[in-house]
């Protein structure tokens, strides 16, 4: 039925059975039986106007046109309709939550398994402090190697495809052997006329960073570059598989200055302390560790992000090559030399 509102005169479309009438314009609250009825039945197709103009007779101000609000009644029945499927997109939601901290916590339990693994390996390492080349200090669990590459294959022979020597420039040709010792590399030069030499070698990323030295304590450290702080891997050269130690520097950048070193592991887990530093000329940098009692010298050539360093007792060269689909790819330093040398090695297919 449609009755008039006592206060603005607007048409109300109403229930019979309501008791108490809301009116849609004006707000106005008032009894059903007090209200003038309009017509018995709504007439077929009526829609509320969206505005009102109270007549003059009315209580209302007839000057203010007064505009329709909308009832809770539309709400409800959008919230009927819509209901189902806000209950499944939120069910939705539940479970994904649940599938993502379900591989969260399988990833933290894996890299626990890890580190448990890697504790395990340094137990068993029974690798002296002193052959790692630096003084040992209190035994800690022995660091988690850094990535280094795995899916690059590194190991084979090798033509020396185009050799220049950084003293002379003279050319030289050959052939090289990459083999695995441990977490690093052994590398021997064949060269017509001379005897065999040996280097050890760190790969880090596509980067193989290679130690020559003629000292009696000599290896090979590649340092990962950026704005924060260095990361280092070093290994050693001597007899048996080789595992890595781990160097941590904190510094000025650019590259060159002194530095601390924040972290020192030998590769039996015994710790160091010290501080390094580092002198660009032209292609190449000398390093100078200072660790307790010991010193050694370095000479390093920067591939990209990775600094490769040959550090000795005594004379200690570097070649950083990088790893290309079919070989590699190096430039190399002597002691005594002021620019790098090339050295492009050609894997041989047989």
């Amino acid at each position: 039925m449609l009755l008039e509102c006592s206060h603005c005169g607007a048409p109300l479309d109403v229930s019979s059975g309501s008791r108490y009438i809301e009116c849609g314009y004006c707000g106005t609250r008032t009894r059903a039986r007090k209200l003038r009825t309009l017509s018995l039945e709504t007439p077929e197709g009526f829609q509320p106007p969206e505005r009102w103009r109270p007549p003059a007779q009315a209580a209302a101000n007839s000057a203010v046109e007064l505009k329709r609000k909308r009832t809770r009644t539309g709400l409800l029945i959008l919230l009927f309709l819509l209901g189902p499927f806000i209950l499944i997109a939120g069910f939705m939601v539940l479970v994904i939550g649940l599938i993502v901290v379900g591989a969260i916590i399988a990833t933290i339990t894996d890299s626990d398994s890890l580190d448990a693994a890697d504790a395990a390996d340094a137990a068993d390492a029974g690798v002296e402090a002193g052959s790692a080349g630096v003084d040992g200090g209190a035994v800690t669990q022995r660091a988690p190697v850094a990535p280094l590459g795995a899916d690059v294959t590194v190991e084979g022979t090798y033509t020396i495809a185009k050799g220049t020597d950084p003293r002379t420039g003279q050319a030289y040709g050959g052939r090289v052997v990459v083999s695995r010792s441990g977490e690093a590399f052994r590398l021997t030069w064949e060269l017509p006329g001379a005897p065999p030499t040996e280097g050890v070698g760190v790969l880090v990323g596509q980067v193989l960073a290679v130690g020559r030295g003629t000292g009696v304590e000599h290896g090979v450290v590649a340092y990962a570059l950026s704005s924060t702080e260095i990361e280092g891997r070093w290994a050693a050269a001597g007899a048996g598989p080789r595992r890595l130690g781990a160097e941590t520097l904190k510094g000025p950048s650019p590259l060159g200055g002194t530095y601390t070193i924040a972290r020192g592991l030998n590769p039996d887990g015994t710790s160091y302390a010290g501080n390094l530093s580092i002198t660009p000329e032209g292609e190449l940098y000398r390093l100078a560790w200072r660790t307790g009692e010991s010193a050694y010298d370095g000479l390093g050539v920067k591939q990209g992000q990775v600094l490769g360093v040959g550090w000795g007792s005594g004379s200690a060269g570097v070649v950083v090559f990088k790893v290309e689909e079919h070989g590699l790819i190096g430039r190399s330093a002597v002691p005594g030399a002021s620019s790098t040398g090339v050295e492009e090695l050609r894997r041989d297919l047989r």
